[in-house]
């Protein structure tokens, strides 16, 4: 649906109205005495009262209805605030949906509707119960900066970014996207108005200049009356170039004068704005009952647990909208490539909607630990028997822990506000951690990570940190207690049993998990060994018996329905995709051309039988070359699920050929080769059939010949076959050998 700014004409006439209301006239410039810069000042609170802390997040791009749901969600907020002495604080946090494609976050981000962003910014403008903090941690592109403008204060971390409003624009930009960013700079002068401007419309220019009343920005249009009226200080410095849109980090714009702090972080936006480090935490209940789900992850974490997981929190939200996902995690870590997995999944979730919690009842080590804290929140039980990271029991090989390493740095970590270096350090044991000091603008900022971190954050931001005491050195696990990990601020709550930790989160019902239905309970069944191996055991035997009857009946049916439920169950837990079912396929169709077009036992024949037996392993894993401790003992297990389905058709064909037919019930039914004398008669009596009198005879082809065939001579019909050839039906051929009853035919054309 199309907005209607961008379809009513009066919209135009409509917003200059607006603007003349609310504005006075005023030259395109702003001042950094702050004049043009935050809102209004705050009242002292009341005696023994203290401001409280809201925190609500702005998914970008705002597009047509984000708006609504955007105000409700505010108006749910900030509902329980009632008391506006002190003024508390909304914290409007800016982050880029998910739905964006890997490496298109910032395209997808800049996409922002005029519509949707101006009816927000106006919105907020007129709020004035709670003092609004625009937090931008990573960008805010395109016409969010409407929505950050609108906000009393602007805080970013030193390397986000802001600006580019009008990126999406083409040509000019129109009077009614100028008077909207002009309507909400003059009701919160939060960034100045020429800046504003040169973020939008490509073709102005921005001038910075000295005057008497101190550094101001100018547009270029305005820049000569502006000189007639005060006296600069040097020549203007051009800002904004034409034909680039205004784009700034948090750095550059505190410099500038309209982002007032730099926090890398919701707790250090918290103590910045003097509020509890808890604070600004969203509450996806808005203050109503928790829908709760509870997800075990307990012994070696596999794609089975995993798969199980995942498809345990869909169904739960599809179905009842649970707001609430703990994970209890009680395992000392496994295939570390599922664990990451099952890590960025949580990780992912809208934490708008819901609150993800790890609880960690016993031992969350190495790759576990990585599950734990890609969760909102961390938990751990008062214990010596919990702890956090420390020795796997499944060795990590070094690739896998470098491969770990760098998706911690580059997405996990900073998705959760972490300190990369420092979750890290619980499966890389290489990594050292050291105690870092910085001092803030008001408090001493104390954080764990690594030289190399510090290092990095010096370089992005220009912050220095001062090393304090070794937490951990290299070369040595990083496990930790629930205390020691809640001094690292690794964790939010130490409790001492699940009752608790239900207690701390307002949980007054019992924590359940996902409820069971039909379409969950057949793939676990399926994915289950000890069905897998029967069901690959009946399928090899009744294509043992298909293979021994005549045409094609209800054991090659049987055969069919075991494979296919075998790879289906393997399908939906992900550990089989097409290849397997490609080899599978492809394996059989290279036996039967063995079987009944080449005869002898060749390469196809070994093969195809090879690729059946790797279509079959491969199916239940999610490698092909184990690499890790874990994986080998999956491989194993494949090799055993396979090797019990094999021995299950040997079974099968051992008793179809010796125990069943002496049994009354299959003895009468079953036909058997002769034995003793009868078979060395029958032997006799086949050799008695000489066709050598063929030799030389011509005849017709009356099948194809793919080299068996059947001819007629005169009135008789025998089988021949070719010396290789293939000779189509109607051919003439001649004999050209004949030994007993097997005659050897080529093309009467050839002969």
């Amino acid at each position: 649906m199309r907005n209607a700014v961008d379809l009513c004409p009066h919209h135009a006439l409509w917003f200059a109205i607006l603007a003349t209301v609310f504005a006075a006239p005023f030259p395109l410039s702003a001042q950094e005495d702050g004049k043009a810069a935050a809102g209004q000042p705050e009242q002292p609170a009341a005696e023994g009262k203290k401001r409280q802390g809201r925190l609500v997040r702005i998914g970008l791009p705002v597009t047509a209805g984000d708006d609504a749901r955007i105000r409700t969600q505010i108006e749910r907020t900030i509902e329980p605030l009632a008391d506006q002495n002190p003024r508390h604080v909304l914290v409007l946090e800016f982050y880029t949906k998910r739905n964006a494609e890997q490496g298109a976050e910032e395209a997808h981000a800049q996409a922002s509707e005029f519509g949707p962003a101006y009816e927000l910014a106006k919105y907020l403008s007129e709020l004035s119960r709670v003092q609004k903090i625009a937090y931008i941690p990573q960008r805010a592109t395109g016409h969010a900066v409407l929505v950050a403008m609108a906000c009393d204060e602007i805080h970013m971390a030193p390397d986000a970014v802001i600006g580019e409003a009008g990126v999406a624009e083409e040509g000019v930009v129109d009077a009614v996207r100028r008077s909207g960013y002009t309507v909400i700079f003059e009701r919160r002068r939060t960034i100045p108005l020429a800046i504003a401007l040169g973020m939008l419309d490509r073709e102005l220019v921005v001038y910075r200049v000295e005057t008497d009343a101190g550094r101001e920005f100018v547009l270029g249009e305005n820049l000569e009356a502006e000189r007639q009226k005060k006296l600069f200080k040097g020549d203007p410095t051009v800002l904004i170039q034409r034909g680039q849109l205004g784009r700034f980090t948090g750095a550059e714009g505190r410099n500038l004068g309209f982002v007032k702090f730099l926090p890398r972080s919701r707790e250090h936006l918290a103590t910045e704005l003097e509020l509890p480090a808890d604070a600004l935490e969203e509450d996806p209940s808005f203050g109503d009952a928790w829908r709760t789900v509870l997800i075990p992850l307990d012994g070696a974490i596999n794609h089975t647990r995993v798969s199980k997981a995942i498809r345990g929190i869909e169904s739960e939200i599809a179905s009842r909208d649970v707001n609430f996902v703990c994970v209890r995690i009680e395992s000392g870590g496994g295939d570390s490539g599922q664990s990451e997995r099952l890590a960025n999944y949580l990780a992912e979730l809208d934490p708008g909607r819901i609150r993800t919690v790890a609880y960690i009842s016993g031992k969350a080590r190495a790759d576990a630990a990585l599950v734990a804290l890609a969760c909102d929140h961390v938990v751990m039980r008062s214990g010596e028997d919990v702890v956090l990271g420390g020795e796997p029991e499944y060795e990590i090989g070094d690739n896998e822990i470098a491969r770990i390493r760098e998706s911690v740095r580059a997405s996990l970590a900073p998705a959760k506000g972490r300190n990369w270096s420092l979750v890290a350090a619980l499966i890389d044991p290489e990594i050292e951690i050291y105690r870092y000091t910085r001092q803030g603008e008001r408090d001493t900022l104390v954080e764990f990570f690594s030289p190399e971190e510090a290092a990095e954050r010096a370089k992005r931001d220009g912050q220095q940190w001062t090393q304090g005491e070794l937490i951990k050195p290299a070369g040595t696990p990083f496990e930790l207690t629930a205390e020691r990990a809640k001094e690292l601020h690794l964790v939010n709550h130490v409790v001492e049993d699940f009752n608790q930790f239900k207690a701390a989160y307002n949980i007054t019902d019992d924590l359940a998990e996902p409820r069971s239905n039909w379409a969950l309970d057949l793939v676990e069944a399926l994915a289950h060994p000890g069905l897998a191996w029967l069901l690959l055991a009946i399928g090899f035997g009744a294509m043992y018996i298909e293979l021994h009857t005549p045409g094609l009946g209800v054991a090659g049916f049987i055969s069919g329905l075991c494979f296919l439920l075998y790879f289906w169950g393997q399908f939906l837990t992900g550990t089989a995709e097409w290849l397997e079912v490609l080899l599978f396929v492809g394996g059989v169709l290279c036996v039967l051309l063995e079987l009944l077009v080449l005869p002898g036992f060749g390469i196809f024949g070994f093969g195809g039988a090879v690729m059946i037996l790797a279509s079959l392993v491969l199916a239940s894993q999610t490698f092909v070359v184990p690499h890790s401790a874990y994986e080998v003992s999956e491989f194993r297990d494949s090799l055993m699920v396979v090797g019990l389905g094999i021995a299950g058709c040997l079974a099968i064909a051992f008793a179809l050929r010796t125990v069943l037919p002496k049994t009354p019930l299959f003895g009468s039914v079953a036909v058997l080769p002769p034995e003793g004398e009868a078979a060395i008669a029958q032997r006799q009596r086949e050799a008695i059939v000489d066709l050598g009198f063929l030799v030389g005879q011509q005849g017709t082809l009356t099948t194809p010949c793919t080299p068996a065939g059947i001819a007629r001579f005169d009135d008789e019909l025998i089988h021949v076959v070719s010396d290789g050839e293939f000779i189509a039906r109607g051919a003439a051929v001649t004999v050209v050998e004949a030994h007993g009853n097997r005659v050897v035919v080529r093309s009467a054309e050839t002969a």
